[in-house]
């Protein structure tokens, strides 16, 4: 899978290394002896551990997800939010884990908007999935795409998995990526460098009429910060950027655990990409438009939005 240049990164190994150096282990031989329909009773009653590794101040986020949230109607008080959402995470991690041993995943997944996708794909300039950051991302995600007939590239960075430290980056996320990439056709890897090879590789894919997958979490450079609830949220521009050089379509995607355990990906209609307007004026259309739909996804299934997390 293409990379770039060395990690941007002055951190050689951190605090979150250590703990996940001793728990990893711990919870791999968990998710291999849990039965399946124990796994959401001991993720629930662990919660508050993993809680500690997403946020380092619970009550601090709690009191920004109050401010947040102010007086819309939200199906969970936020109060409950950040276990629910580390109770949700530590979930989809044991799933995860699991198929280091089964090599392979038994959920139940269902695509929903698929008719938005053949029909990106039928104009000829490729589709592509710019997917919500949900806490059940992972695997059901890929393998429901997988399990439909398509292929895809999808676009993540070195610190995808558990650690942004040069430590991390090389010893502890590739537990994570060995196991998504089981479900995953191709994977197109940034790193701290420029772009360029990533870039050129997922222009030749839509071009190809591809599907090309990217993550809206907004931790890159120039990030575009969009209205959310009573605050804002910040969005990569990435997709749309490169949705407006291609003329591909760009399809907001929601990754849900539903109820009784299965899964839902939700695929929506294409945000408009206007190619008379500036490509930085359609970016930020795009990421409004898209922070639009996700506040009401995220006002339905609070407890599994891990953005409440980087608030």
């Amino acid at each position: 899978m293409p990379t770039l240049s060395p990690v941007n990164t002055k951190q050689i190994i951190s605090g979150n290394d250590i703990g996940h150096l001793m728990g990893l282990p711990i919870l791999t031989l968990i998710s291999w002896l849990l039965p399946v329909q124990m796994a959401p009773w001991f993720c629930r009653t662990m919660a508050f551990m993993n809680a500690a590794t997403l946020t380092s101040g619970k009550v601090a986020l709690t009191r920004r997800i109050y401010q947040h949230v102010g007086d819309f109607d939200i199906s969970l008080n936020p109060s409950e939010i950040p276990d629910a959402v580390a109770g949700e995470d530590l979930l989809a991690l044991v799933s995860l884990l699991k198929t280091h041993l089964t090599r392979s995943w038994k959920g139940t997944t269902e695509i929903h908007g698929r008719e938005f996708l053949d029909a990106a794909l039928r104009k000829g300039n490729g589709a592509i999935l710019w997917r919500a950051h949900f806490v059940h991302y992972g695997i059901p995600y890929y393998k429901a795409l997988v399990d439909a007939g398509f292929h895809f590239t999808h676009i993540s960075h070195v610190r995808h998995g558990f650690s942004e430290s040069r430590f991390g980056i090389k010893y502890l996320n590739p537990i994570r990526l060995h196991a998504e990439n089981r479900f995953v056709p191709e994977r197109l890897q940034l790193t701290g460098g420029a772009p360029t090879i990533v870039l050129r590789n997922a222009h030749r894919r839509l071009a190809e009429n591809g599907i090309v997958s990217i993550t809206t979490r907004g931790d890159a450079d120039n990030y575009i910060s969009a209205p959310f609830l009573n605050g804002t949220h910040n969005v990569a521009p990435g997709a749309p950027r490169l949705a407006y050089a291609q003329g591909a379509d760009l399809l907001p995607v929601f990754p849900i655990r539903n109820p009784n355990g299965s899964h839902s990906i939700i695929i929506e209609p294409p945000i408009t990409i206007d190619r008379s307007q500036e490509s930085r004026v359609v970016a930020e259309n795009a990421a409004n438009e898209f922070v639009n739909r996700l506040q009401s996804r995220v006002l339905q299934y609070p407890s599994q939005w891990l953005g409440w997390m980087h608030l």
